[in-house]
């Protein structure tokens, strides 16, 4: 099986995590923090040789020296892979095996730590994913159409691929279609005209044709299987239009107002953070209170009953509390695995009743 490193990850889905699976045991996992710039890479490069040595020592306890060369064999190729450190997220997953390497670049710092088990460790990605989760800015204005990429802690601006630039530039892309060009609304229709880049007005057909043109090449530039959400900074009555495409479901309905036309990446930064933590909370209070209802309903399990109904299949939702994992790690690694397996939602969350590691919300 080849190595396979991915981007940034700003997602990451059932298929993701329940594919680590396939490495095979004894597996390797390793988290670290990295950094995004090349003064980070040396201290990056330092933390991953230091686990891959405590990897090895560990391994040598049960596993010839033989396997263990191979075990480590890619990690270590990593650390002389000076392209590979110059491209980093906030924190680096690395998973392996005899047979194969998985290596996730995350949004978030996962911590420091190594586990040799007989399967991926899993508890830490879902924390990272849980709580750096992905999200993009979409900055829609007539002269300018920006795109980011961004997790709680940065901000990185995108290609636009198929998206224009802005109003001009699809125009530029469709100068042969008449109805593109310089219009005006019919009176059936309305007469509301739209102040472009430089004080030009452009019709309500071109703004339509516009967002029209924004929202699919948004679709396809971040895919359209995309659970991430969207935040747009734009002027408010661009929202309802860009939602009536159908092109971005993930599109969330708070808006950053005002033309973001010129505005620099990192204010958009800052006054996104709000919305992404009014979000974050919103979803926590609808998590606790399933988690009350599930308890009346006597559809909760905590603690140690949670590895027994995950592995009957049960759980719907399980939640972990990742500052108290006193359950063994492989015990929730299978948990995690299972409950994915058969369907499952797995998500972070503090304070769980009884002060438990892990809860579960059964299904039956």
């Amino acid at each position: 099986m080849p190595t396979t490193i991915r981007d940034l990850v700003d997602e990451l889905d059932v298929l993701d995590l329940t594919g680590l699976s396939e490495l095979g045991s004894p597996c390797v996992s390793f988290y670290l923090p990295t950094g995004r710039t090349h003064l980070d890479a040396p201290r990056a490069v330092l933390e991953l040789r230091s686990l891959v040595d405590e990897a090895a020592r560990e391994l040598a306890s049960s596993v010839a020296t033989e396997e263990i060369d191979e075990i480590l064999e890619r990690p270590r190729a990593l650390l002389d892979d000076r392209d590979f450190w110059q491209h980093q997220g906030e924190g680096l997953a690395v998973f392996a095996s005899s047979e194969a390497m998985r290596v996730i670049r995350l949004a978030g710092d996962p911590g420091r730590r190594v586990s040799v088990a007989d399967a991926p460790h899993l508890v830490p990605l879902v924390e990272a994913v849980d709580h750096h989760g992905p999200f993009y800015l979409l900055a829609l204005a007539l002269g300018e159409v920006r795109l980011f990429a961004g997790s709680w802690s940065a901000l990185e601006p995108l290609d636009l691929g198929p998206i224009p630039a802005s109003v001009e530039d699809m125009e530029r892309r469709h100068e042969t279609e008449p109805e593109l060009q310089h219009q005006h609304t019919p009176a059936s229709r309305g007469t509301a005209t739209f102040h472009g880049h430089g004080g030009r007005e452009i019709s309500d057909v071109v703004l339509g044709k516009f967002i029209a043109e924004v929202a699919a090449g948004v679709r396809r530039r971040i895919g359209a299987a995309s659970q991430a959400p969207v935040y747009l900074a734009a002027v408010e009555e661009y929202l309802p239009r860009l939602r009536s495409t159908g092109q971005i479901p993930t599109l969330r309905p708070a808006v950053i107002t005002g033309s973001p036309e010129g505005t620099p990446g990192h204010e958009l930064f800052e006054r996104v953070r709000p919305l992404i933590a009014a979000d974050r909370a919103a979803r926590d209070a609808r998590l606790r209170e399933a988690l009350d209802s599930a308890a009346g309903r006597r559809r909760l399990a905590t603690s140690q009953e949670v590895m027994s109904v995950a592995a009957e299949g049960r759980v719907d939702t399980l939640v972990l509390d990742p500052e108290v994992i006193d359950a063994p790690e492989a015990d929730l690694d299978r948990a995690v695995m299972q409950t994915l397996t058969q369907g499952g939602g797995v998500h972070t969350l503090t304070a769980l009743p009884d002060g438990a590691p892990a809860a579960a919300i059964l299904r039956y």
